[in-house]
């Protein structure tokens, strides 16, 4: 426990263990176990979780070597001692986080992490990541989710692609938990590979939640928003829809995500990430102008009217090539992807 309490970083601990302390308590506990009738594992083992009162290190194992650090984040395996369930710990150095934007002077990072553990724990579906427990240790904000066994959907998209029906399976997921997510009025704002994760039961669940937001304001549905991600990392901007991008007085709506969604089909049918060998404002440009990437194959003008006897291709540009020629998708998945979700006007997604 944090021996400083009588310091600012101390009072900034009280403060969040308040924000995010009220599911730690006998009527947490009663919340949880009220949720038994579902039978999706993550609730399961939230309910675990709570019930052995897992608010401490102490009750678990955690591997050496971290998944992923920076300064202020750190991501580790662990394993809860009482019923060796696989888990994922987020690390948060409070010090480090304890800064506010630059836009912003009101808003601070940690901020943003508070607001994702308050959504995250109301949150109930076996399509979306769920916080199974958080708490303060020393000056480190602990959030607990399960351990995803299969890792994400792009790395194994990577490098060639996935077969359609391996798509087809991960975004009929994707888009039960977006469904899920949009008639609570929240939009996602971060639908990419690295943010669909794949359990030990093969089904998918959504993360990155704190990139998300919210359509009710002032206890009114808003049909369109205003409001744009500031902490949206450089590789979001690939997936995010145009309307986003353009930040216009017309705004957006849940239909950004669908968008989202056909740049992910995209990625999952290539193995690579849309855009990401041009330049930020040439992908802007595109996006408005209504250019789009699709899933390669043997039906594409790209393919067939491809230069394969330019000299300086590479080796690795020429497999691609073989790869996608060699394949084909059906039309509808085709369809799908840039009739439906790709569409510039985002009132026909």
């Amino acid at each position: 426990m944090n021996k400083k309490l009588g310091t600012p970083i101390g009072k900034m601990v009280v403060g969040i263990r308040r924000s995010i302390g009220s599911h730690h308590d006998c009527g947490g506990e009663q919340q949880h176990q009220s949720i038994c009738v579902n039978n999706c594992c993550q609730h399961k083992l939230s309910i675990d979780l709570n019930r052995s009162k897992a608010w401490h290190p102490k009750h678990y194992r955690q591997q050496r070597h971290p998944l992923y650090e920076t300064k202020s984040v750190k991501i580790i395996r662990a394993d809860h001692i009482g019923t060796n369930a696989k888990l994922v710990i987020k690390m948060i150095d409070l010090e480090s986080s304890n800064k506010n934007y630059d836009d912003d002077p009101q808003s601070s990072i940690i901020d943003v992490h508070i607001t994702e553990i308050n959504l995250m724990t109301k949150l109930r579906h076996p399509n979306v990541i769920q916080m199974l427990t958080s708490f303060v240790n020393d000056n480190y904000l602990w959030q607990v989710m399960p351990f995803a066994e299969y890792g994400s959907a792009d790395q194994w998209s990577q490098p060639n692609g996935l077969p359609e029906s391996t798509i087809a399976l991960i975004i009929k997921d994707v888009l039960n938990g977006l469904n899920y997510l949009h008639r609570k009025g929240i939009i996602h704002r971060a639908i990419c590979g690295s943010h669909i994760l794949i359990m030990a039961n093969g089904i998918c669940v959504l993360t990155g939640l704190k990139y998300s937001t919210n359509v009710i304001q002032m206890g009114r549905w808003q049909s369109k928003i205003h409001q744009y991600p500031r902490q949206a990392a450089a590789k979001l901007l690939n997936f995010l829809a145009p309307e986003i991008l353009e930040q216009n007085l017309l705004g957006y709506n849940s239909k950004s995500d669908i968008y989202s969604l056909g740049i992910v089909c995209c990625e999952l049918a290539n193995g690579c990430i849309p855009f990401e060998d041009i330049v930020l404002t040439e992908m802007l440009l595109d996006k408005l102008t209504g250019n789009f990437p699709r899933p390669l194959d043997s039906t594409c003008d790209e393919i067939r009217n491809f230069p394969t006897n330019d000299p300086d291709l590479s080796i690795e540009v020429q497999e691609k090539y073989n790869l996608y020629k060699n394949r084909t998708f059906s039309s509808h998945f085709h369809m799908f992807t840039i009739d439906n979700c790709l569409n510039f006007d985002s009132s026909s997604r």
